[in-house]
């Protein structure tokens, strides 16, 4: 299986292109319905072992792509934190990336698995235009370290969206358990 023409199959069936769908991947779980999965997941599993192998930015980014379009089940994020040698390279990668659905599962990464940037690495996704990655970035910041997510949370107490003012007022007032 080769993950660059698995994917290529599902832009086809979505009739999308990545590009399009970074900018509006549309509402709803409609990824879960692409019946080609069980090739996908087999596809998925060869790059990260060829990643581990030698890392290829090509093969990182049709990775990429998988874990923005397994933003539903989460299964990509789950096989990249549990088998990814390069993380660090890989995430760089994903915050250059235009995939928002990747960086934010990334962000929930960071959250969970300690690399050695993480907390820079968190601040560059908080500054992410997307709203939604900037939360999940916010989130794992606070289980990375208090101090730095409470001084940041403040700058979005304020903040245009109501889910990024709740966010930040529970990691100001430390009403977040984890």
């Amino acid at each position: 299986m080769n993950l660059e023409a698995e994917i290529s199959k599902f832009w086809k069936w979505a009739d999308k292109t990545p590009d399009v769908y970074a900018q509006n991947r549309g509402s709803g779980s409609w990824e879960t319905e692409y019946g080609n999965w069980a090739n996908l997941n087999l596809a998925i599993d060869k790059a990260i072992n060829e990643l581990n192998s030698s890392y290829n930015q090509e093969t990182a980014e049709n990775l990429i792509q998988a874990l923005a379009i397994d933003n539903e089940s989460e299964l990509t994020l789950e096989k990249i934190e549990e088998t990814l040698n390069s993380k660090n390279r890989f995430v760089e990668q994903v915050i250059s990336s235009i995939q928002p659905q990747a960086k934010w599962q990334v962000s929930e990464m960071l959250g969970n698995v300690m690399l050695e940037n993480s907390t820079q690495y968190l601040l560059e996704l908080i500054d992410d235009q997307d709203k939604y990655v900037k939360r999940r970035a916010l989130l794992s910041l606070n289980k990375v370290d208090k101090n730095i997510a409470k001084s940041i949370a403040t700058k979005y107490q304020d903040d245009s969206d109501d889910y990024l003012r709740v966010v930040s007022g529970k990691i100001v007032n430390e009403e977040i358990k984890h």
